[in-house]
């Protein structure tokens, strides 16, 4: 009982002023502004990473206004993959200094720029079934 009178006039009045300042200072901060989405684009090139490191884009899939951009920032175009590739060479932080570089100037251009990952093969066949054993029947 003295546990309860305690906490009716300790405790609570304390948790009410200060769920009230919560309230006010709610009140009177504005909602921060919410980020803008990007515009819509009609030309999209897709850069993926393939299982080996590389990065590229399948040429047919790239824009031709946005080759040149593709080969100043360092990407060959390897017509026996038929891919614009960035080359492993480059470090991990070249490369995405690369990458950024022609996703601002392929925006400024009105193209837009996606990153990713190459889907693993899905492969068709069923596992190997695990071997039979004999089981031996102990009475």
């Amino acid at each position: 009982m003295r546990a309860a009178a305690h906490i009716t006039r300790r405790l609570l009045p304390r948790y009410q002023h200060a769920l009230h300042r919560v309230y006010r200072n709610v009140e009177a901060q504005p909602e921060p502004p919410h980020r803008q989405a990007p515009p819509q684009v009609s030309k999209v090139v897709t850069l993926t990473w393939y299982d080996d490191g590389a990065l590229g884009a399948p040429y047919g899939s790239v824009p031709p206004e946005a080759h040149t951009t593709l080969y100043l920032h360092g990407f060959q175009y390897l017509p026996h993959q038929a891919v614009f590739v960035l080359p492993t060479a480059y470090s991990e932080a070249e490369r995405a200094l690369r990458v950024q570089a022609v996703a601002r100037q392929l925006a400024a251009q009105g193209i837009g720029t996606n990153l990713r990952h190459a889907t693993p093969a899905i492969s068709t066949a069923l596992p190997p079934s695990p071997p039979k054993t004999a089981r031996a029947h102990h009475r």
